[in-house]
């Protein structure tokens, strides 16, 4: 969180330098409210966010590179900037954008792209254009932004990206009521008045292109920067989080100075011109304005105090929130609350029927309360929404091979190990079946497949292990397995009972 907010800082003292640079009246509020604005909250307070943090630092550092280069003539700085680029790629492409930003600059400085301008911006539109592609791709193949949650043709996503730009737009504004997950709305482009959104927009862009000779210079390009840097998350492509809901306050991140520049431009210039009871009175309004935001921003990070915390207040600002009933499920799990936790995840099937996580879940609450038959149709189900989710059959594998259906229960964890051959479960439960079936070389293969998994409990592995040679009489190696067992976990019974047991038989 430190590291978070370090960053946050910084970036914050790196847009009142570009803003200086741009000469934008105001350069230091501007950067105050950026830093203290309550839509940030997500993207710091959030500790996985450092991503979105990173990347923009390395964004901004490009951008002030790249101006110098441009304006001093030096190589190194272009190369720098290129750098900086790339490290900004890296760490999260939300940043994709800078080389249009870098366009549009030329263009707002009435530096018409020349021959030289479009050289210089070329290599970072191919870094763009390959780390795009790149994520793009994971986002639908790796991640699986794909199926009936994504299946927006693309006059829906046409309308939808009109809804977030209006979203956000509000959202900055009037930073009340912000949380976690917001309802995902529906639309139909059919309808007139889906369109309104874009309608709207088209006004205001208008209006400030109306007036881009005077006050609405930065007004136009604090505009068009918004929208420029939000497109990447309009929409226009799959991701991930889009089956939750379209919009997420860390995704404007890097667009809200484009806000804040075209609110700070038509403000103080006014007011600088004003008399001095209204400069004055400005000047109050200004402290009275950042003083509101850090109360706001203060109130919305408490919510990121622990996972129980942040899904409580998603589900009372969004009560429709599937996955924060699901997610809860699992929090009252850990707390030991195995009633509340089926609750949750009924709630979570009542609002997404076909959600395969939940009823693998909600199976396995039901299966550590000892209610095993109503256990078993849930992972059924599960395993037959999601083809490629192993863990509801390993899980009613277990399910069978704890009553006896050792056959069946084989079948299912060979289908996990289809689906993902190195799953360390499947292995381990693989080896037990062998074992009891007498099939102890094929049990032992299995095994040391499981202890390559540094992340499976390698503990009880050895520990079957350790039993399985003790029956044929390998005393000696079943020694070493449970002392092994004990190194990884020290207070693990069945191991000391077992290795008990052995040095008895030694004796």
């Amino acid at each position: 969180h430190l590291t978070n907010i370090g960053f946050h800082a910084i970036n914050a003292f790196l847009l009142w330098r570009i803003f200086l640079r741009c000469a934008l009246p105001g350069a230091w509020l501007a950067a105050m409210v950026f830093s203290l604005h309550p839509v940030q909250v997500e993207s710091v307070s959030w500790a996985t966010q450092i991503k979105t943090l990173q990347s923009t630092f390395f964004y901004l550092m490009a951008f002030l590179w790249y101006l110098s280069s441009h304006i001093e003539k030096k190589t190194i700085g272009y190369g720098i900037s290129l750098f900086l680029f790339l490290l900004g790629l890296l760490s999260k492409t939300s940043v994709v954008m800078l080389p249009v930003v870098l366009l549009f600059y030329h263009i707002w400085k009435d530096d018409l792209p020349s021959a030289l301008i479009i050289r210089r911006t070329t290599p970072f539109f191919m870094l763009s254009l390959v780390f795009g592609l790149v994520t793009i791709w994971f986002q639908y193949n790796s991640a699986g932004a794909k199926g009936e949650d994504w299946s927006l043709g693309f006059a829906e996503r046409l309308v939808n990206a009109g809804y977030n730009i209006i979203f956000y737009l509000y959202k900055f504004v009037v930073p009340w009521n912000l949380t976690f997950i917001y309802p995902r709305w529906s639309f139909d482009p059919v309808d007139w008045f889906s369109w309104i959104p874009h309608l709207s927009l088209a006004i205001m862009l208008a209006f400030f292109f109306r007036h881009k000779d005077s006050w609405g210079r930065f007004a136009l390009a604090g505009f068009l920067y918004f929208v420029i840097s939000l497109f990447p998350v309009l929409g226009f492509w799959n991701i991930f989080f889009m089956r939750y809901s379209f919009v997420a306050d860390h995704y404007q991140y890097i667009a809200t100075p484009g806000l804040i520049a075209l609110v700070v431009s038509i403000i103080l210039p006014w007011v600088s011109k004003a008399s001095f009871a209204i400069r004055k009175s400005g000047i109050v309004l200004a402290v009275l304005t950042l003083g509101v935001l850090a109360s706001l921003t203060w109130k919305q990070q408490k919510i990121y105090q622990n996972s129980l915390v942040l899904w409580e207040d998603t589900l009372r600002k969004n009560p429709k929130a599937w996955i924060a009933h699901n997610n809860l499920g699992n929090e009252m799990e850990l707390l030991g609350d195995m009633e509340k936790a089926i609750w949750y995840y009924r709630q979570t099937l009542r609002l997404k029927p076909n959600y395969a996580e939940a009823e693998d879940n909600l199976g396995l609450a039901l299966f550590k309360m000892g209610r095993v038959e109503e256990a078993k149709p849930h992972f059924s189900k599960a395993a037959r929404l999601k083809p490629d989710f192993w863990q509801p059959r390993n899980n009613l594998g277990t399910v069978l091979a704890r009553e006896g259906f050792f056959v069946e229960a084989a079948f299912l964890f060979e289908e996990v190990l289809r689906i993902d051959p190195g799953n360390a479960n499947a292995h381990n439960n693989l080896g037990l079946i062998r074992e009891r079936q007498g099939l102890y070389r094929e049990a032992l293969e299995h095994w040391e497949l499981a202890l390559i998994d540094p992340t499976n409990k390698r503990a009880q592995v050895h520990n079957n292990i350790g039993a399985m040679l003790l029956d044929l009489g390998r005393t000696e190696e079943a020694i070493s397995h449970f002392g092994s067992s004990l190194q990884i976990e020290p207070k693990l019974r069945e191991a000391q009972e077992n290795l008990a047991l052995a040095f008895k038989k030694k004796r």
